[in-house]
């Protein structure tokens, strides 16, 4: 097992997770009662960043976007910075040159974005007259550009992934889309805490894994942050019946986004191997089975009770398999890897 930072975890679960669970309940409360049903989709959304953004007020693990150390950016700064992020292979900078274009940030530093971004496309696609065309359309463009944002272009030719691995980012993509889909079209149909309440188990996982990595800490840190702010939602899914799709938005995006920077971005000498990343970071499309007539349309304790323990089993496998491994652990699993590539 990794060594724990027990100081650093006491203050997360002193303050953090308390103002998470507190800004998250408040929030969702008071939207879902005032607007009903209609308006669950915006009070799921705003309680998830709610949360998050008091968790992070007081342990800073989502670091502020400073693209240049002197210099303010702009709206068109931001735009010409994402779209450069998107190239298949960008220019060197030159950061001591104070005109020089601005540098590209770490992928790390869209994962917030693209939540956000995710979960305001569901609530977009959730109101009435949206057909569901668009809806599948908007989240595949949204889980590709995801995926794209967090395969970074590096220096070094050979591990240059968009090159030398081009079905990365159509795989990331792929399955933060069908994650997504799979989460929205179940919420929609049930209208419960059922999905969001697999998320919270899944999202725990990713934490307890990114924090094998002493490089990935702000990576665990994220994923607890949005596992607290979630509960809420779910929980108050169990007694006031709305579509929380857009915190399973937010779900979709950082699941696969954290495991796969905390796994490429390793800088420790104990590595796990692949399979326990993909172990959990797949686990969401085992509610793919939840599309059987079955448990679809069977009753309550049919559909809650096997999708939240469907996911729960290849997360849990994932963790008890990490915690099986010795703290000398060989890093051959991935020797190939270099820190730089997210760094």
């Amino acid at each position: 097992m990794p060594d724990i930072p027990w100081a650093e975890m006491w203050l997360v679960f002193r303050y953090a997770v308390p103002a998470a669970l507190g800004a998250s309940l408040v929030v969702a409360l008071v939207i879902r009662l005032i607007g009903g049903e209609r308006l669950m989709p915006l009070a799921a959304a705003l309680a998830v960043a709610a949360g998050v953004f008091a968790a992070n007020h007081f342990h800073n693990a989502i670091e502020r976007w400073e693209l240049h150390p002197t210099r303010a950016w702009t709206a068109l700064d931001f735009v010409k910075v994402m779209g450069r992020s998107l190239e298949e292979k960008p220019e060197a900078e030159n950061v001591d040159d104070p005109n020089a274009k601005l540098p590209l940030p770490q992928p790390k530093y869209w994962l917030p974005l693209l939540a956000a971004l995710a979960m305001i496309v569901e609530v977009l696609v959730s109101l009435p007259g949206v057909p569901p065309a668009a809806g599948c359309i908007a989240r595949t463009a949204v889980s590709l550009l995801a995926a794209r944002l967090m395969i970074p272009a590096v220096e070094s030719a050979e591990y240059d992934w968009r090159l030398t691995k081009p079905w990365l980012t159509w795989g990331l993509g792929l399955v933060i889309a069908l994650e997504w889909s799979i989460m929205a079209a179940l919420s929609k149909v049930w209208k419960d805490g059922t999905v969001a309440t697999a998320m919270v188990f899944c999202l725990a996982a990713v934490s307890i894994l990114a924090e094998w990595e002493a490089s990935t800490g702000s990576f665990a840190a994220i994923a607890l942050y949005l596992s607290v702010a979630i509960l809420p939602v779910a929980v108050l899914g169990w007694f006031k019946p709305g579509d929380n799709g857009p915190a399973l938005a937010a779900a979709a995006i950082m699941i696969p986004g954290l495991l796969q920077l905390s796994y490429y971005g390793h800088s420790g000498e104990t590595p796990l191997p692949l399979s326990h990343f993909l172990l959990v970071g797949l686990a969401p499309l085992t509610l793919a089975l939840m599309f059987l007539p079955f448990f679809i349309a069977g009753r309550s304790w049919q559909h809650w009770l096997p999708a939240i323990v469907l996911p729960l089993i290849p997360a849990g496998l994932a963790v008890y398999f990490a915690m099986q491994m010795p703290a000398d652990a060989t890093a051959a699993n991935k020797a190939d890897l270099p820190t730089a590539a997210v760094e």
